[in-house]
């Protein structure tokens, strides 16, 4: 009789969080983050432009104000969670996990 070993159960983890912010009118969309949150995190901040040039896709349209997609990997997401969360100039903005 053979023993069989159970399968291994191999869990997807995010690779890269995707950021897609708006900032309210009135605000500078360079200073969404601070000089220390990029480098300590390797954020890129980039505009939509920027975005689909790189290869990203279906990014929505600003309506009011400018809209900026940060790539982050998955293990600072929550450093950008809070810094966006804390910044007054952002109104609104969604995560998309890429595997």
């Amino acid at each position: 009789m053979r023993w069989r070993t159970p399968a291994r159960r191999t869990y997807r983890r995010p690779m890269l969080n995707v950021f897609i912010v708006t900032i309210a009118p009135g605000h500078d969309p360079d200073k969404l983050l601070s000089d220390e949150t990029t480098a300590e995190t390797m954020a890129q901040v980039m505009t939509p432009e920027e975005a689909v040039a790189v290869g990203f896709s279906g990014l929505p349209d600003a309506v009011d104000g400018a809209l900026r997609v940060i790539a982050v990997a998955a293990r600072d997401a929550r450093w950008i969670h809070r810094a966006l969360d804390a910044n007054p100039a952002v109104t609104s903005y969604r995560v998309k996990e890429i595997e």
